[in-house]
């Protein structure tokens, strides 16, 4: 008895979940794509702006935003990105955590931020976690 069914191969693969890299300094896009390659899908805009279309057009499952950039600010685009999408979980990468505290810290339209430079480790499990649904 012949049964197509047994014959064909089971796609066990997964998409790879999607990240939005938004940041104005290419160094960081490669280290952030070193870390990622394997596990996420990266995604990169190198301003505020872009960023907003790509993350509009691509619906990513996490931002990871630079909170001062040339053009929109971070602050700017974190606004325009929440009008967008109220739910996605975004990262602040800063190399100045109180302006983060002062600023947006506390509106909750940020899930968590991480200090420049950062630790890789921790970063990864921060990511791992967001893409999961869980909280920081």
């Amino acid at each position: 008895m012949n049964n197509d069914k047994e014959m064909r191969p089971v796609n066990t693969h997964k998409a790879k979940k999607q990240i939005l890299l938004i940041d104005d300094d290419e160094h960081i896009y490669m280290s952030i794509k070193t870390i990622f390659k394997e596990q996420y899908q990266l995604y990169y805009a190198e301003d505020g702006r872009q960023g907003c279309e790509k993350a509009k057009m691509l619906k990513p499952d996490l931002i990871i935003l630079d909170s001062r950039m040339a053009g929109l600010s971070g602050e700017e685009t974190l606004s325009i990105l929440r009008k967008q999408d109220d739910k996605v979980p975004i990262v602040f990468l800063t190399a100045y955590p109180e302006d983060v505290i002062s600023q947006i810290g506390n509106t909750g339209n940020i899930s968590c931020f991480v200090t420049k430079p950062f630790d890789v480790d921790k970063l990864r499990k921060l990511v791992d976690n967001l893409t999961k649904d869980t909280k920081c």
